[in-house]
């Protein structure tokens, strides 16, 4: 819906503009594309990228690109390795010129530009640099049946783009699974001329700027408050109380056995562990749910 509301306002602004034009045209062509590759995405059954319903959750479906294999339709978006530069160089100006525009009606809601903003951000570092950085991106995508209605504004409405069912929630994510393609632009030719970086976590500092691709001259890295030879005692707890297996993995992370099984064993845990425990999640959103299973 966001998307579709972008494109409406950039066709808006492409007609209406006195100044900047050709930016928002060129804007346009790349937001509507993308929309035109998203509607197939969601397409009801599913065919083009074949989704696959979730074992583990209730009316979600589901399939994972490699980044190679999103090139091919940005290409036919019109985004590739040598447009991209121009699509954001055009985000740009037409992002300055509406703020010069003020309060006037022909300015561009700042909604409908940061949409543009979230969605090609992350394909500027995906096409950076061709099928080299496609690879270390893969493309999630998900499907599911919404409870709530999200109402589409009067001006989406009367858009031939407002075509998606209401009560279907669909999700395209571009993940970067390299830290480097982000630091890169960073540390690069136009970018800061020192970074420091502070923390108790970072060690080793060899795999961590081998990670984010720097090479870092000066470092210094402190004795551990704790000794490691006598304070600490590293273990993997296998199975809970009743030998169910405690996987998080993203299959089983969903399961309501799995969730019991880890709060029976915290519940364990802790008659045993003197002054509390400390516990971390892989995201906020497990943790949510676990927490509110456990409730």
């Amino acid at each position: 819906d966001d998307i579709a509301e972008a494109v409406i306002s950039l066709e808006i602004m492409r007609d209406r503009a006195t100044a900047h034009r050709e930016d928002f045209e060129t804007l346009y062509a790349a937001m509507h594309g993308l929309y035109s590759w998203f509607l197939r995405v969601c397409d009801a059954d599913g065919k083009e990228y074949a989704l696959k319903q979730h074992e583990q959750l209730f009316e979600t479906w589901g399939a994972t690109l490699s980044g190679e294999q999103s090139l091919s339709p940005l290409e036919s978006a019109g985004l590739t390795q040598e447009s991209v530069g121009d699509v954001m160089r055009a985000l740009s100006a037409a992002s300055k010129y509406n703020q010069e525009l003020k309060e006037q009606k022909e300015r561009m809601s700042g909604a409908a530009l940061n949409t543009c903003e979230k969605v090609l951000n992350p394909l500027k570092f995906l096409l950076s640099n061709g099928a080299t950085t496609a690879r270390d991106y893969r493309v999630v995508i998900e499907k599911t049946l919404s409870d709530t209605e999200k109402a589409l504004s009067t001006q989406a409405q009367r858009s031939s783009l407002a075509r998606l069912p209401m009560d279907e929630l669909v999700k395209i994510q571009f993940r970067c699974l390299n830290p480097a393609l982000a630091f890169r632009e960073l540390v690069g030719e136009n970018g800061a001329r020192s970074v420091i970086l502070t923390s108790g976590t970072l060690a080793p500092l060899n795999s961590f700027a081998s990670e984010l691709g720097v090479d870092f001259p000066i470092r210094m890295e402190a004795q551990h408050c704790v000794d490691m030879n006598t304070q600490v005692w590293g273990s993997i707890v296998a199975s809970g109380p009743s030998k169910r297996v405690l996987n998080a993995g993203f299959k089983s992370r969903s399961d309501w056995a799995f969730q019991d099984e880890l709060g029976a064993s915290l519940k364990e845990w802790a008659k045993v562990v003197p002054h509390g425990m400390l516990m971390f999640f892989p995201s906020f959103s497990l943790m949510e749910a676990i927490v509110h299973r456990w409730r």
